[in-house]
């Protein structure tokens, strides 16, 4: 019942956010912030899902330095959003 209920909020959420359009949005910053937040896909786990890391060295100074260069965090949301929102569709 639990499960349900929290599944009931992610999607009201995703639809209250539009979501399901976060790919076709631009992502006008996302090549800085990709530059300046590591994050990436190493591989797949035993099940097959694909694994992603953030490599979060030192957040203050990160998150500084994309301030500086116009990245809101609205902006940080979406480019994540949009990162993540892809792995289901990765071919194995």
């Amino acid at each position: 019942a639990l499960a349900e209920e929290w599944w009931a909020k992610t999607v009201q959420w995703r639809a209250e956010t539009k979501i399901e359009e976060v790919l076709s949005r631009p992502q006008p910053h996302y090549d800085i912030i990709k530059c300046h937040y590591e994050h990436f896909i190493t591989g797949r786990d035993k099940m097959g899902h694909p694994v992603y890391v953030d490599v979060i060295k030192s957040p203050n100074v990160q998150f500084r330095e994309l301030k500086s260069k116009g990245v809101t965090v609205d902006d940080m949301i979406g480019a994540h959003i949009a990162s993540t929102d892809t792995l289901p569709h990765l071919k194995r």
